[in-house]
């Protein structure tokens, strides 16, 4: 029908466009090319063209890709699945830094789709990358008190609070935890002060910790948690 419609309507790049995403679902690829790229070719500024040529060369070439996907983001930036191709594009050429806010407009135009879930679960991606490569590596002293702090606090608030406050941050967190701002720019109904992400990143994981070890806290700070527990031992 498509095919049909095309014959019908040649300059239109609305049917070129759905023909290519129709040939893309049958998997012919390189059909589904020729088919928005003619889209394009009629209407260059066509978002949609462009969100779903990038989708198709963004895995086997997303340098090609990147400023394709670029393009539809800016002509399209209420579209959710344009700003999370295009910072998926970036993630998977290595540019964390400049996927990560991409990602977070994605989330924040629809927070309960199903690709604001893939955001954020590329975020957490991001985020444990970037504390492993801030320490090295190694352990981040700076979570590691974090999670100290927890266990204290923990210790003192007990289980029905701490569980209260692990939500929180938890639903707090959906929205995204800038990590690597050190400012205190974060506070909670359920715990008195001002936080930064990586001390309400660290006072969750801790007290999940200590509600059910096998939870996912969604990033891993084992390392940072274990030395704290050694340091908790002393105190």
């Amino acid at each position: 029908m498509l095919h049909r419609f095309v014959d019908l309507a040649p300059d239109s790049s609305h049917g070129w466009t759905a023909l290519g995403v129709a040939q893309s679902r049958d998997g012919d690829v390189q059909a589904a090319t020729t088919s928005l790229g003619r889209a394009l070719e009629i209407d260059p500024q066509n978002g949609y063209a462009l969100r779903n040529l990038g989708a198709l060369l963004g895995e086997e070439s997303p340098e090609q890709a990147l400023p394709i996907l670029e393009r539809a983001a800016r002509l399209m930036p209420e579209d959710q699945a344009s700003q999370y191709g295009y910072a998926q594009c970036l993630l998977r050429l290595g540019r964390t830094a400049d996927a990560d806010p991409v990602f977070v407009k994605a989330i924040q135009l629809s927070p309960l789709s199903d690709i604001a879930e893939l955001a954020r679960t590329a975020r957490t991606s991001i985020a444990h990358q970037s504390i492993r490569s801030t320490a090295g590596g190694g352990v981040r002293p700076d979570a590691v008190f974090y999670c100290l702090d927890g266990l204290q606090k923990f210790r003192d608030l007990g289980d029905t609070k701490t569980r209260a406050i692990v939500f929180e941050i938890a639903m707090l967190g959906r929205s995204g935890l800038d990590i690597n701002d050190p400012a205190k720019k974060y506070s909670l109904r359920s715990l008195p002060g001002n936080f930064s992400g990586l001390h309400l990143v660290s006072l969750m994981y801790s007290g999940m910790q200590l509600i059910d070890p096998t939870s996912d806290a969604g990033i891993d700070l084992s390392q940072e948690f274990e030395a704290a527990k050694g340091l908790f031992g002393k105190t």
